[in-house]
């Protein structure tokens, strides 16, 4: 019953991660699209996608540089790196390589790099867009 629980709870945890990490990752792609559509923003288009693509090359590269291998940078160059993180952490079978140390240092590490590459730095450029 103790592990039916954990398990269970491991699944809401995982499906709580899929949502925020695609909605959000949706969102950016739908502000791009739309700016793009238009003739005066096409230029605030093409930086929106260009800070999304950085985000998901540099957490890659820092992926590679932790040692966390080529599944994990793939991961972050589609955007499923914190459901791999969020898996790893929670699985008794990680997909990849390490400890439970090393898999909860890479889920810390990349939360810390989605807020500091791509959330805050959309938030901001999003705002400035729609204030001019």
């Amino acid at each position: 019953a103790r592990r039916l629980a954990k398990a269970v709870l491991a699944i809401r945890l995982y499906i709580v991660a899929i949502l925020i990490s695609y909605v959000d990752l949706a969102g950016d792609v739908l502000v791009t699209l739309t700016l793009l559509q238009s003739e005066t923003s096409k230029q605030s288009g093409y930086v929106t996608m260009g800070l999304t693509g950085f985000a998901q090359v540099v957490q890659a590269t820092i992926s590679l540089a932790m040692g966390q291998g080529g599944v994990a940078a793939f991961t972050a160059l589609i955007g499923a790196k914190p459901l791999l993180d969020t898996y790893n952490v929670l699985s008794d079978r990680p997909l990849t390589r390490g400890s439970k140390s090393d898999h909860e240092v890479a889920f810390i590490a990349t939360r810390a790099e989605e807020i500091a590459l791509q959330s805050l730095p959309q938030g901001f450029y999003q705002c400035l867009v729609l204030l001019q």
